[in-house]
């Protein structure tokens, strides 16, 4: 037997080597847990929100980082990045695209990014988005911080471009949660024929431009079909709305869409899209009804240049001159570009039988919207 000391030097030894064992061992587990949780993180964070890389969130972060002026805008290197004060927010189909591709073009306007970018395309899609209702608020915000264009000016209007929008149901209620000073936002709405929009959005939604990896499709059958059962839905939807008079208005949404609240379903509903007036009620409950122009495809066709104006004026922001256009000429040029037409070579006029069951249906709504806005529209009531 070794003498007491070595004993004893043995044991403390042994209890040396054992706590080395459990300090590594809780070293290791302490490491696989915080690179488990940065995984599980970095999932959600990519998930649940339009940041998808990496470099998108480091950007993120170093916007939130800078200083901040004033509730809306930061100061970084070249200038600030302002969040948006102004939003087009549809009607799809109606010329929202061109007129966003218009304004892109001022020299004093610029437009929240999407963060996953498609050539000419500004749609941001972040209220509208199913993961919306699971996301984090701060996350959420700085990244539409770092998606603002950097300006010289903080002044200048920042557009927030998405068509979907207007229809969405519970985003003007959550829009308003999300920025500061909400009363003070503008926004831009453009409407047309709901006839006319109905067999753009049907035959736009099934051709090779929505959907680069098919052939152009849709029939008359199909669309007829689909006329029928959007009507049938839209009388069962306004008969869920009497059930529930008594709830306030976002309660009555949630019961009434169901599962389809915040489903990419959504953008399909061809026909229930052209409702207007149901739309800017809701729109118009969240927000000063005199912080909305509402303009019509029709009047752009017709006076171009003058609703352009209209528009420019609304944002602050001149045509012609210094920090605008050169001259009313390459204004004119510009405007009478774009209004796309439809790509879908399946194209087939509808049945005279089917179109007047269609402006039959809208024919009340046009009635009540014209009554909303307070002035005629020129279409079919």
């Amino acid at each position: 037997m070794p003498p007491r000391p070595a004993r004893v030097a043995l044991v403390v030894e042994r209890l040396v080597l054992q706590c080395r064992l459990r300090y590594f061992r809780r070293v290791a587990v302490c490491a696989a847990c915080t690179v488990v949780a940065t995984l599980l993180a970095y999932a959600y964070v990519t998930h649940m929100h339009n940041l998808q890389t990496t470099g998108e969130l480091m950007e993120a972060a170093g916007v939130m980082a800078s200083p901040r002026v004033n509730s809306r805008c930061r100061a970084v290197d070249g200038g600030y990045r302002c969040l948006p004060n102004v939003l087009l927010i549809g009607a799809s189909k109606c010329g929202t695209t061109s007129l966003a591709q218009h304004l892109g073009a001022h020299p004093s306007v610029g437009f929240v990014r999407r963060r996953i970018d498609l050539p000419g395309v500004h749609e941001v899609h972040r209220f509208d988005r199913p993961s919306y209702a699971y996301a984090i608020h701060a996350v959420d915000l700085a990244d539409e911080w770092a998606s603002a264009p950097v300006l010289p000016n903080r002044s200048q209007p920042v557009i927030h471009y998405t068509p979907q929008y207007l229809y969405a149901p519970t985003v003007p209620f959550e829009m308003r949660s999300f920025y500061p000073h909400p009363e003070r936002l503008k926004f831009i709405v453009m409407v047309r024929d709901p006839v006319m929009r109905a067999q753009s959005s049907y035959w736009f939604k099934n051709s090779h431009l929505f959907d680069s990896r098919r052939k152009d499709r849709g029939s008359v059958l199909d669309f007829t079909s689909h006329i029928y059962e959007s009507i049938r839905e839209r009388k069962e939807y306004e008969a869920c709305r009497d059930r529930n008079r008594d709830l306030g208005e976002l309660h009555k949404l949630q019961v009434c869409f169901g599962s389809k609240l915040r489903s990419p379903e959504l953008g399909w509903r061809h026909v229930d899209k052209g409702v207007y007036v149901d739309q800017l009620e809701r729109w118009f409950l969240n927000y000063p009804r005199e912080n909305f122009l509402v303009k019509t495809l029709e009047e752009f066709h017709e006076a171009p240049a003058e609703h352009f104006r209209d528009v420019c004026d609304f944002l602050g922001v001149g045509t012609v001159g210094p920090g605008a256009f050169n001259s009313s000429e390459q204004v004119l040029q510009m405007l009478t570009k774009s209004f796309l037409k439809s790509p879908n070579r399946s194209k087939q006029p509808l049945p005279d039988k089917v179109l007047q069951d269609l402006r039959d249906f809208y024919r009340p709504y046009n009635e009540r919207l014209e009554r909303l806005l307070g002035r005629r529209l020129g279409w079919s009531v």
